[in-house]
């Protein structure tokens, strides 16, 4: 499921990827996205995702760490589960699901001193979320949409994306 298949399935998982940042209300850490990037790549994280620790409180760059790590987490997930359930009409498989958290639970404890129980909980937590989302057919519609304009134009703004997505709140 990591693994691209084609131009239209890495069309809904980077769009995918643009619902999670609305979901997690991150709207404002990415400026767009390409097609023609590969990973992460394809979305431009700016302004908060970058912002340096220096000159803040521990607590503060670690609540900041954690959200980033929600959101990293949250918004592979969407990858895959916008694919799997919006592109494929089934859900995201339990193999699948599991190879997403070990790559995260493996990064938690060391890069963010997050717990493996609190991994857990965050994953599912997101899981449920996402899988709710993802069942409403206008979601569907949206994704397609998007979908068809980040091919045809090969790189859509945030602005554009939000336009779009204003319904999920």
């Amino acid at each position: 499921m990591l693994k691209y298949r084609n131009e239209k399935d890495k069309s809904y998982g980077i769009i995918g990827m643009a619902i999670a940042m609305r979901v997690w209300d991150a709207d404002d850490m990415y400026g767009g996205v390409t097609i023609d990037a590969d990973g992460f790549d394809c979305m431009s994280f700016v302004g908060e995702y970058y912002y340096s620790s220096t000159g803040i409180s521990p607590r503060s760059a670690f609540q900041h760490s954690v959200k980033i790590f929600k959101m990293m987490m949250g918004i592979a997930l969407s990858n895959a589960m916008c694919r799997s359930m919006v592109l494929d009409g089934k859900q995201l498989s339990a193999s699948d699901s599991k190879e997403i958290f070990d790559l995260f639970s493996a990064e938690a404890e060391a890069q963010y001193a997050i717990t493996a129980e609190e991994c857990n909980t965050i994953f599912k937590k997101s899981y449920n979320y996402l899988n709710r989302l993802y069942n409403y057919q206008q979601v569907h519609s949206l994704v397609k949409t998007l979908s068809e304009n980040l091919i045809e134009k090969r790189t859509l703004s945030q602005h554009e994306i939000a336009e779009f997505l204003s319904i999920i709140e």
